[in-house]
């Protein structure tokens, strides 16, 4: 641009020529303004001006963009925070939270397994338990039997007893029975 300020006339006359000029006149007048210039004017200021340009607009985005990320890390949280510290939290808030959760997630793992284990030595105990059952259903069978057996052994002892008794009786007066052939 400071080219074009510098060399306006060459760039003016470059396209726009009067009426009067032919192009020997144009020719020659184009050439007058390049011989009044050095090479570095004509050519090395311009670049330098165009390099210092693209640098100075990269420095100045860079600084623009240094600000704009320390205001989104250490501006916006702040402002945040004294806004409504409810709803934010910190990052050392985070860290603490993170650990946290895997320490409960550990052992909630630790619990599934005791659970598992828990459940199978339910499922164990619930066979053992099945199986003392039988077996208790089966001597209470056997004690039943023995206790029918025992009664009757004891009804026949009652009767042998009410016979003894009887014949007991007989002898005790005298009867005595005769049979006769």
């Amino acid at each position: 641009m400071l080219t074009h300020l510098r060399h306006w006339e060459l760039v003016y006359a470059l396209f726009n020529f009067g009426n009067d000029y032919n192009l020997d006149k144009r020719l020659s007048f184009i050439k007058d303004i390049i011989n009044k210039e050095t090479i570095y004017s004509l050519l090395w200021w311009p670049l330098l001006f165009t390099f210092t340009s693209i640098i100075s607009y990269y420095l100045l985005q860079f600084f623009a963009e240094g600000i704009i990320l320390g205001y989104k890390k250490w501006m916006r949280p702040a402002l945040y925070q004294l806004l409504d510290r409810n709803k934010l939290a910190t990052k050392s808030e985070l860290a603490v939270e993170r650990r946290t959760n895997k320490i409960l997630i550990e052992k909630n793992g630790q619990l599934q397994n005791s659970l598992s284990d828990s459940i199978k030595i339910e499922e164990e105990q619930k066979i053992r338990i099945d199986y003392l059952r039988q077996q208790i259903e089966d001597h209470e069978s056997l004690a039943s039997s023995k206790d029918t057996e025992y009664q009757r052994i004891k009804e026949i002892y009652e009767h042998d007893g009410e016979i003894s008794k009887n014949l007991g009786e007989i002898f005790a007066h005298g009867e005595i029975w005769t049979w006769v052939k």
